[in-house]
């Protein structure tokens, strides 16, 4: 889902399972990843007509091919620090810091690792601190240093606030639209 929303993430890996028909027909909201060798019987073309843009579907093959030709490993990820996994990671095409950070808490189980550039940890941060203004990177990563060496469940209870806090604030405005009754 980097850059992209959650919905549009979650329609692509839908239909990305279906093409290979790693998951049941009529099966919603089971979701299966294809292995790197059936990426790689595919074009950019086919994977565009599944609804990736052209970048998206030639880093998603780039990536089957340095998983196929074993360029990146969970082994090899699995011996390194949190910088150097997310520094090989990143080296992906495609694949940025928050990508890299998400994969090292929900694939990898790291327990220090605070995404900073993520926007339910920026606004989750600010309505926690009770800030006037979206925190600045520098801030956010000064705010996380008293939940170190626990960074990762940190980030999992601000979303929790985020998602509490902005189902609150949606709540609110809706009531607000209401028309009074007499």
């Amino acid at each position: 889902c980097q850059q992209l929303s959650l919905a549009v993430g979650i329609t692509l890996l839908g239909r990305l399972s279906e093409a290979y028909g790693r998951v049941p027909p009529n099966s919603p909201g089971r979701y299966a990843f294809p292995q790197p060798e059936d990426v790689l019987t595919t074009s950019p073309q086919q994977l565009r007509q599944l609804g990736f843009s052209d970048r998206k579907a030639r880093s998603i093959i780039a990536i089957a091919h340095a998983i196929a030709n074993e360029l990146v490993t969970s082994t090899q990820l699995d011996t390194l620090d949190d910088n150097a996994a997310t520094n090989m990671l990143t080296s992906l095409p495609g694949i940025g810091r928050w990508s890299a950070e998400v994969y090292l808490m929900f694939c990898l189980g790291r327990p220090d690792v605070w995404p900073a550039g993520d926007l339910g940890i920026i606004l989750g941060t600010q309505y926690l601190l009770n800030l006037p203004d979206k925190p600045k990177p520098a801030e956010l990563i000064a705010a996380a240093e008293a939940w170190r060496p626990h960074r990762t469940a940190a980030a999992l209870l601000v979303w929790d606030h985020y998602m509490v806090a902005i189902t609150a604030r949606r709540a609110a405005a809706k009531a607000e639209k209401l028309p009074k009754s007499k």
